[in-house]
């Protein structure tokens, strides 16, 4: 048996330069694409969920905005930090308002997991907030943010096509520029 060394790949950043740990190059060089005219400016971010995930998640875009530490204390070298999502790094930033959020309601959210296909009805109803902002608010990326017994729904077998399927081509014709996350 012969063993082999690859080298790690290099990836690219701003100005071609090149790295081969994501986070050290970020902070070193900037994005591959900063300054690029395709790169919307700002990039308009929209969330659906419960007031808790939808806080939850505004709160985790906050902190990342300013860079998250690395824990590793040893070998900084190794793990370093994330530098956040800013201008300089970016050459861009985040934009999420309150008009670009949506709340689903604890009685639409009781309502769906009555019903005899719980799943589909929960779909049915962030479904039919996301159409409403991408009709409205001209987003870039939509967040979609269940809580947690949502998510114990998927362990049960699917009998039918994913209904986001069906709305996805009616989203994309209002040309939204919606990406799932």
């Amino acid at each position: 048996m012969k063993l082999q060394i690859v080298e790690e790949p290099h990836i690219a950043f701003y100005q071609n330069a090149l790295h081969v740990d994501i986070r050290a190059g970020l902070s070193s060089f900037g994005a591959f694409d900063k300054g690029s005219p395709s790169v919307p400016t700002p990039i308009r971010i929209g969330v659906i969920g419960t007031t808790a995930t939808v806080d939850g998640v505004r709160d985790w875009l906050e902190r990342c905005k300013n860079g998250v530490p690395s824990e590793e204390e040893k070998l900084k070298a190794l793990r370093p930090s994330f530098p956040g999502m800013t201008q300089q790094i970016f050459g861009t930033s985040l934009e999420l308002s309150d008009a670009n959020t949506r709340a689903i309601t604890r009685h639409e959210l009781s309502a769906a997991l009555q019903e005899k296909e719980p799943l589909l009805h929960i779909v049915e109803v962030f479904m039919n907030h996301a159409k409403d902002l991408a009709s409205k608010s001209g987003l870039h990326v939509l967040v979609v943010a269940p809580p947690a017994e949502v998510f114990a729904l998927g362990d049960s077998p699917a009998t039918i096509d994913p209904p986001w399927m069906k709305c996805s081509s009616l989203l994309l014709s209002k040309r939204q520029r919606l990406r799932q996350v």
